[in-house]
């Protein structure tokens, strides 16, 4: 199928039939190497609430671009510009469990859940608060046995929707709570061959208006990374992110920050593993680039987030919270932003580079 916002990759995904409590099983049993752009990653989603068109221009009239759609609480559409296959009915709750075989791999994307339905375009009296959730999912992937290796640009927890296209003053979106991605490789001793390799992109415990007490879980595990934007931001708890706004609300007495994104109690725990050390790495491929860790990012409010890392090498930066506050700059004279508390724990920690 083809996603309204980024068309061209196949989808594999729960259907409306799955309960709440779905789990999405998927074994890797051969290797793949040849794909590596974008139009031919496989996407991997337990819980998956969108819109199918057959272009990104809309159907009717053609000028009105599919984002119209999502932002109308839309998940499906009839008639020949329509499709012929369901959605999921739940984006909270579902399981994907992601094992690899001996020497498997493939090039993929990986969401716990992704939903991209909101109804900002309703009068406000008729939304749905939590139409855009995507709450209490779990992406679990095993890479332990010999020569595994996952490929690709994005794994997350959950995902919320981000009204994308549309111009908000100051609203809440919606809430991405309680998502887990636990992985574990093998890095030994013996063994530091490469489990997770990042061409872009990075590992996110979640991604939404609010992001909070999430969970990233790495054991044993040995990653690459292929790109230099993941120096900026590669393995997040929580990200607290609604579509690029962020409320500056200084010098304006009728706002407040309080619709500002959120990302609080996210965790992120380390142990065991290498994070694109280009010294320690066996079987890279291309460049070897840094990758940085926060356990929450918010454009709003990152409070209580914690990272914990112990026997592991990390090329990058460590952040418990990275917070802005609904302030993007500050003039001479201005009072610099009174931070949330956040905490960064490291045991036999190697920071290179």
């Amino acid at each position: 199928m083809k996603n309204p916002t980024r068309s061209g990759s196949p989808y594999l995904f729960l259907t409306e039939e799955a309960s709440k409590d779905a789990v999405l099983s998927v074994v890797v049993n051969k290797k793949n190497l040849s794909y590596n752009d974008a139009s031919y990653q496989f996407y991997i989603i337990g819980g998956f609430r969108s819109v199918y068109l057959n272009n990104n221009e809309g159907a009717t009239p053609p000028t009105v671009n599919n984002k119209f759609y999502l932002n109308d609480g839309i998940v499906s559409l009839e008639g020949s510009n329509g499709q012929d296959f369901n959605y999921s009915t739940y984006c909270s709750g579902a399981t994907v469990d992601l094992t690899f075989s001996k020497d498997s791999s493939f090039y993929s994307v990986i969401y716990g859940s992704r939903n991209d339905i909101s109804d900002f375009n309703k009068p406000l009296e008729t939304r749905v608060e939590n139409v855009g959730d995507s709450n209490s999912n779990t992406v679990k992937i095993n890479l332990s046995e010999e020569g595994a290796l996952w490929r690709g640009t994005l794994i997350m927890g959950g995902r919320s929707a981000q009204a994308e296209g549309l111009s908000l003053n100051n609203q809440k979106g919606y809430s991405t709570n309680f998502n887990r991605v636990e992985v574990t490789g093998r890095n030994s001793d013996k063994d530091h061959s490469v489990n997770l390799q990042f061409k872009a992109g990075g590992l996110w415990g979640a991604e939404g208006w609010e992001a909070s007490n999430n969970l990233v879980l790495l054991d044993s595990v040995v990653i690459q990374s292929q790109s230099n934007k993941t120096r900026k931001l590669g393995i997040v708890g929580g990200r607290g992110f609604f579509d690029y706004r962020i409320y500056d609300t200084k010098g304006k007495d009728d706002l407040d920050s309080i619709n500002n994104t959120i990302a609080n109690g996210n965790v992120v725990l380390i142990k065991n593993t290498i994070i694109s050390d280009p010294n320690s790495l066996t079987g890279a491929s291309g460049s070897v680039e840094g990758m940085s860790v926060f356990g929450g990012y918010s454009y709003g409010e990152a409070a209580n987030n914690i990272v914990s890392a112990s026997n592991s090498k990390i090329n990058g930066n460590v952040i418990g919270g990275l917070e802005m506050q609904g302030v993007y700059s500050l003039q001479k004279g201005d009072k610099p932003r009174e931070l949330h508390a956040n905490l960064v724990s490291l045991h036999n920690v190697v920071l290179t580079d």
